[in-house]
């Protein structure tokens, strides 16, 4: 049973900062960032509402799209058709057949 002062110990320690005891100067910390926009004409949201229905997403997830589109260098999404193309040739259809297979031997149980 978890009594009254261990919990509140815990909250105090959920709302402290992490202390790193060692150097953090390369180290990858996983966050994630918030951003509040304020202010937006009433246009803005509307069309922001539009374009989330139109592509099945959030109004939040449109909103982190278009950050990334704006912000983050193009990926690249190359289909597997554009994949299976720019392979080099490396032979012909006889180089990879497969050989047939080979009869197994019955056991009997």
């Amino acid at each position: 049973m978890i009594t009254r002062d261990v919990l509140a110990s815990q909250i105090r320690n959920y709302h402290q900062p992490q202390q790193f005891p060692c150097d953090t100067s390369d180290a990858i910390i996983d966050s994630m960032a918030q951003l509040i926009v304020r202010n937006l004409d009433e246009e803005i949201v509307t069309r922001l509402r539009q374009r989330a229905a139109k592509h099945r997403r959030s109004t939040e997830a449109e909103h982190r799209e278009i950050l990334r589109e704006v912000l983050l260098p193009p990926r690249s999404r190359s289909s597997l058709k554009e994949h299976l193309l720019a392979m080099p040739d490396a032979g012909t259809d006889r180089d990879f057949e497969r050989p047939p297979d080979r009869p197994r031997k019955r056991v009997k149980l």
